[in-house]
C-alpha cells in the first residue's frame, strides 16, 4: 500500500470527527431506499461516512419503487424482530410503467418495473401511483411494525424545491402539490411516519436547499448527517440542527487543514469541471467563504492578487501543465482520475476508461504533475461518488483542495 501522503494525514482528523459526533446504536440496522441508499452504502463502505448502526446492512437500487419484489424479499429475509429498518421513500412515480400493465392489483409486489417514464407523467397515472406506493407501504408497516422508520424525503425535498422555485402554490400562497397534500393530512399518520414542521416550507427554504447537491434529490454531507441521527431515533427538527452544527465544525476543520499548506499564498482553483460545480453546491456560501479566508478560492469569486491559479478539468487530452499563472494555470485532471475510478467498478463502466493514462499523467510537463499522485492514492473509491457522473464525495473535495494546497499553495508567485 502506497505510504501516507500529508494530505491524507490531515484528511485523517476529518474522519475522526465524523466518528465522534455521529452516533452509532448497537446491534444491527437496515437502511434501504433508492440512489440515495446506494450513495450511502458506497459512503459507509469507503470510510465517508461511519455506520449509523454496528451492524448495518444498506439495501436498495436507483429508481426502485418501494413496491419492488426483490428489494422487499432482501429485507424480509435479513430482518430479524427488534431489528431497526429506517426506509427512505424514493418518488412514487418510480416504475409508472406499471400503469401499462392490465390488472395492477393494490398492495401487490412487481419487478421489472424501475425510473420514470416521462410520457406517463399525467395527473392520472401519478394518482394511481401515488396510492399504489401507499398501500405497499401498509405491508411494509404491518410486516415489520414498529422496528420499521419511514421518511419520505422525496416529498419534502420535492415540496422544498416546489416552493423555491414558486411552484404548485394557491392564490393564498399555500403548497398545492395534490401527493404532498395527501401524505401530510392522511397518509403519513396513518402510516406512523416521520413528520417535520410546516412551518419549514418557506419561500427561501434555505435549511432545506443545503440537504441536497443536485436535482435528483441527493443527499448533502448535512443531508446524510440528517439522515443517520434519524436512523438512530432523533426527530427530524433535532437531527438537522446537530447536522447544521457538525457541517460547520467540518468545514473550520478542512479551513484549519489548508491553511499551514497554503502558507498565506492564496490560490484560486477554477475550470468546467463537475468537481468545480459539486464542490460549490456542497460547500455552499459559507464552505466557500471559510476556504476563502485561508487562502483557497473557487470561482467565479474573489481573484486575489498574486494567486497562483489551478485549472481542474475533466478533459482527458494531453496538454501543458502550466506554470500557475492566470493565463497559463495548472492542470487538475480530476476528470481522468474519477474516470479510471469509475472503469474499475463494473465492466459495464470499462467504457470510461482513459486510453494511456500512464502516458497523461507522465506527460503533464513541469510542475506538479496532480495525477500522476493522485493514481497512487490507497484508497481512490473514497474520494469518487457512486454512478458514473464522476462526481466527488465531500472526502473528494477536501483531499483534491488539500493535495493543491501541498503541491502550489507553498509555490512563489
Amino acid at each position: 500500500m502506497p505510504a501516507p501522503t500529508p494530505a491524507d494525514a490531515r484528511l485523517a482528523p476529518l474522519r475522526a470527527l465524523l466518528r465522534d459526533h455521529l452516533p452509532r446504536a448497537p446491534g444491527a440496522g437496515m437502511i434501504v431506499g433508492p440512489s440515495h441508499a446506494v450513495r450511502w452504502r458506497h459512503a459507509i463502505a469507503h470510510d465517508v461516512l461511519p455506520r449509523p448502526f454496528e451492524t448495518t446492512h444498506v439495501i436498495g437500487e436507483g429508481g426502485f419503487p418501494v413496491w419492488n419484489r426483490t428489494i422487499f424479499g432482501q429485507i424480509f429475509a435479513r430482518h430479524r424482530t427488534g431489528m431497526p429498518i429506517f426506509q427512505i421513500l424514493p418518488d412514487h412515480r418510480f416504475g409508472n410503467s406499471l400503469y401499462d400493465q392490465r390488472g395492477v392489483v393494490a398492495g401487490q409486489f412487481y419487478n421489472d418495473h424501475t425510473h420514470i417514464r416521462r410520457e406517463l407523467i399525467r395527473p392520472e397515472v401519478d394518482a394511481v401511483l401515488y396510492r399504489h406506493h401507499v398501500e405497499n407501504l401498509t405491508i411494509w408497516r404491518t410486516v415489520f411494525g414498529r422496528d420499521l422508520a419511514i421518511f419520505d424525503w422525496t416529498q419534502l425535498m420535492t415540496a422544498s424545491g416546489h416552493r423555491a422555485a414558486g411552484r404548485h402554490l394557491d392564490a393564498d400562497g399555500r403548497y398545492g402539490n395534490r401527493a404532498y397534500a395527501e401524505w401530510v393530512a392522511c397518509d403519513r399518520p396513518r402510516l406512523g411516519a416521520r413528520s417535520w414542521p410546516e412551518a419549514m416550507l418557506t419561500d427561501g427554504n434555505d435549511r432545506l436547499r443545503r440537504l441536497v447537491v443536485d436535482r435528483s434529490l441527493h443527499p448533502s454531507p448535512t443531508g446524510f448527517f440528517l439522515l443517520h441521527h434519524m436512523a438512530v431515533g432523533a426527530p427530524f427538527v433535532d437531527a438537522l440542527s446537530k447536522a447544521e452544527e457538525l457541517w460547520d465544525r467540518w468545514l473550520a476543520a478542512l479551513a484549519r487543514a489548508l491553511a499551514p499548506a497554503l502558507g498565506g499564498a492564496p490560490v484560486v482553483l477554477g475550470g468546467d469541471s463537475i468537481w468545480i460545480a459539486t464542490a460549490r453546491q456542497v460547500l455552499g456560501s459559507s464552505g466557500l467563504s471559510s476556504l476563502a479566508e485561508v487562502g483557497l478560492h473557487l470561482v467565479p469569486g474573489d481573484m486575489p492578487p498574486g494567486a497562483r491559479h489551478a485549472e481542474v478539468t475533466d478533459a482527458v487530452e494531453p496538454g501543458a501543465q502550466g506554470d500557475g499563472s492566470l493565463s497559463r494555470p495548472h492542470v487538475i485532471r480530476w476528470g481522468a482520475f474519477a474516470r479510471n475510478v469509475v472503469a474499475a467498478r463494473h465492466p459495464a463502466n470499462a467504457h470510461l476508461a482513459v486510453p494511456g493514462l500512464d502516458r497523461l499523467a507522465s506527460g503533464d510537463g513541469p510542475g506538479p504533475a496532480w495525477l500522476a499522485d493522485a493514481l497512487t492514492w490507497a484508497t481512490p473509491e473514497t474520494f469518487v461518488d457512486a454512478g458514473a457522473d464522476l462526481s466527488p464525495t465531500f472526502a473528494g473535495i477536501a483531499q483534491v483542495a488539500l493535495t493543491v494546497a501541498d503541491r502550489i499553495g507553498g509555490e512563489v508567485s
